[in-house]
């Protein structure tokens, strides 16, 4: 009796060590990288796990000219129904104080969030620079592509 119940409690095991992570990370899909006007270099992505998560990615680097105090990016992961209104599910600020200056840069990622049957979602990213002089500045956004 003990034999087997050794037996199936070793079949579980090997059952749960063998299949996919609940957060495991099945795709990332990433908007091409945009060059801004500030100097700043950014790119949004979305990331899929296998238990139909989503999260929203952002991610950026600086080579301008001012020298920086801080970096930010700031992420937001947005649904929609018809690809036109776009709601905001949840966001995500991260500062860096050592500025990255070459790719792959520093990333910035929300927490995740279930997927709605029917929904479209992706990601939206911005930097904010924060200059020596005192100057801050915003890029534009940019987008990961639509994924359901």
């Amino acid at each position: 009796m003990r034999s087997r119940w050794v037996l199936a409690v070793v079949a579980l095991a090997g059952v749960l060590l063998t299949g996919t992570p609940a957060h495991a990370d099945v795709g990332s899909y990433c908007g091409p990288w945009r060059a801004t006007a500030t100097g700043g270099h950014q790119s949004a992505c979305y990331v899929r796990s296998g238990n139909y998560e989503i999260a929203a990615r952002g991610r950026g680097y600086y080579d301008g000219d001012a020298k920086l105090d801080q970096f930010n990016i700031s992420v937001t992961l947005q649904r929609s129904e018809d690809g036109t209104s776009w709601t905001n599910v949840t966001s995500r600020v991260c500062g860096f104080t050592d500025i990255p200056s070459d790719w792959p840069g520093a990333s910035c990622l929300t927490a995740a969030r279930y997927v709605d049957a029917g929904m479209l979602y992706r990601a939206r990213t911005f930097l904010v620079l924060f200059e020596s002089g005192g100057a801050i500045r915003t890029t534009a956004f940019s987008f990961s592509p639509i994924t359901t």
